[in-house]
């Protein structure tokens, strides 16, 4: 997958394999006594919650992968997205093939695997809002 950007991160092409995008609300459902399901009563007081996932491979890149800075071993590119977790985030700007929203880092699960110093996989959960 191309063209996927947090923040100021670029991540490689090919990185990135999944996106996931959710957008999700609360319904509440009140059935109407002796009525069949179409007259259920729906109700959406909660309001909406936005989540995406990424899923891939970080790998050593050819370019540095943030503007003004030196990004490109596979441990330097670690190290940027875990700290973009550092208990007083902002919202950040997410981007990838199909949105563009604001976001703000849920979790990063890195996932080191014996006998595959050429790539590490990742999942990176995102909570969309303002911040």
């Amino acid at each position: 997958m191309t063209d996927v950007q947090l923040g100021s991160f670029v991540f490689q092409s090919g990185d990135v394999q999944r996106v996931n995008i959710l957008k999700s609300s609360q319904i509440d459902a009140t059935p109407l006594p002796m009525s069949d399901s179409p007259d259920t009563i729906l109700f959406d007081f909660d309001g909406v919650s936005g989540n995406v996932t990424l899923n891939g491979f970080i790998t050593d890149a050819t370019s540095t992968r943030v503007a003004g800075g030196s990004v490109l071993t596979i441990a330097q590119q670690v190290a940027y997205l875990r700290g973009l977790i550092n208990g007083n985030q902002s919202a950040i700007a997410f981007t990838s093939n199909y949105c563009s929203i604001n976001v703000m880092i849920s979790k990063v699960d890195i996932n080191e695997e014996a006998g595959n110093p050429n790539s590490v996989p990742f999942t990176i959960d995102l909570t969309e809002g303002d911040g």
